[in-house]
């Protein structure tokens, strides 16, 4: 997360996340807000670094506080609810930095993509697919379909029903693994879709082939301490406000942002920004983790002995005229690519690789993260 937020201008987690995930409670504070270690990340959101996007209202009332979403999520038995006391420390540090959504506009973005993908897979099933496969994806659809408003919940409680019952059989276990998955891609991107924002994802670990159409047109190394695991995990945030605040990061973010706004500008300017971002990155990192500690000797011996290597792209949609930059890792001593962290200045329209949404033909030039979403079967 700290290596999507220093390249984000301001990294943004919906309520629900911020609210419900123990992991990501445990880098913010304790449940009642009190700060238990150097790296801990509730000093991000009290800057504004990392924002909350909220929902503007609940059964029509208007949300001015988190405690009332953990009031209607304890209603609704959502799991990993924390205690009030965290739902009033969110509140003290995010006062003036919250992003409002439109929770309609969320739920129809949600019930769309579920739909979306349920039917691309329909659609592109073989000739020889089991009856039975089919029944079951047509059958959620059709459910979908038919509810006013679509929850993660009733989605799952709903195929689960279907996996219960007495002709339940591999198909079904299969089908709605799919539907699963489907879900769990719409949910991702229903929040960034209703704020015009791009999406950010893992590092994935499969190798990643560009599509015929896109071309790399320029790829350089950066200091390596960017996409260091170690380096992220012991990282104080002192020096990770450091390297928010530094000149360069703000050009790199001020060239990313322009090149967004244009679509299809030659983006080679903004790798050698990036590089020079990386290059004052890695400074900081060696000035923190100079010490003779056991953890400083850790992050050191992980940035030399590292076997992924760094690297920055241009890249160009030779379909559209659609730039951007790719940053991924390379293995040394190999060819082998794997994608880090997608920034793509358009999505393309002529290939899947990137999940499209309903406003990329207007990108926004407030956030800037990866769209790391692709489509899988």
């Amino acid at each position: 997360m700290l290596m999507t937020a220093v390249q984000a201008e301001p990294l943004i987690i919906a309520d629900s996340h911020s609210l419900n995930s123990p992991m990501l409670r445990s880098l913010f504070a304790e449940a009642n807000g009190s700060r238990f270690r150097s790296t801990d990340l509730g000093d991000l959101l009290r800057r504004g670094d990392i924002r909350i996007s909220r929902r503007d209202t609940l059964n029509e009332t208007p949300v001015t506080s988190f405690r009332q979403i953990q009031a209607d999520h304890r209603e609704r038995e959502v799991v990993n609810v924390p205690p009030d006391s965290y739902g009033d420390w969110l509140d003290e540090v995010t006062d003036g930095h919250v992003i409002e959504f439109s929770l309609d506009t969320v739920a129809a973005n949600f019930k769309k993509g579920l739909l979306a993908r349920i039917e691309q897979r329909l659609t592109r099933l073989s000739d020889g697919t089991p009856d039975a496969y089919r029944r079951v994806l047509a059958t959620m659809r059709d459910w979908a379909e038919d509810q006013p408003v679509v929850f993660y919940k009733s989605v799952r409680k709903e195929y689960e029903r279907l996996l219960a019952g007495e002709n339940a059989d591999r198909n079904t276990v299969e089908a709605t693994d799919f539907v699963e998955r489907a879900a769990s891609a719409a949910y991702h991107v229903a929040v960034p879709m209703a704020i015009a924002i791009a999406v950010s994802g893992p590092r994935n670990d499969d190798l990643v082939d560009l599509p015929p159409w896109i071309s790399t047109t320029n790829s350089t190394s950066i200091a390596p301490s960017l996409i260091n695991d170690t380096v992220w995990q012991h990282i104080p945030v002192e020096a990770v406000t450091e390297i928010l605040d530094l000149g360069s990061r703000q050009t790199m973010l001020r060239e990313l942002a322009e090149a967004k706004l244009a679509g299809n500008a030659p983006v080679e300017p903004l790798v050698g920004s990036f590089v020079a971002f990386a290059d004052d990155l890695h400074d900081i990192v060696e000035e923190t983790f100079a010490g003779d500690s056991a953890r400083d000797e850790e992050v050191r011996y992980s940035i030399v002995g590292a076997d992924l290597k760094a690297e920055i792209s241009a890249v160009r949609d030779e379909s559209n005229g659609a730039s951007g930059v790719r940053l991924h890792a390379a293995v040394s001593g190999s060819r082998t690519l794997f994608d880090n962290l997608h920034m793509p200045v358009l999505g393309t329209s002529s290939g899947s690789y990137i999940d499209q949404d309903d406003r990329s033909a207007t990108p926004n030039t407030r956030v800037i993260a990866g769209m790391g979403i692709t489509v899988g079967d």
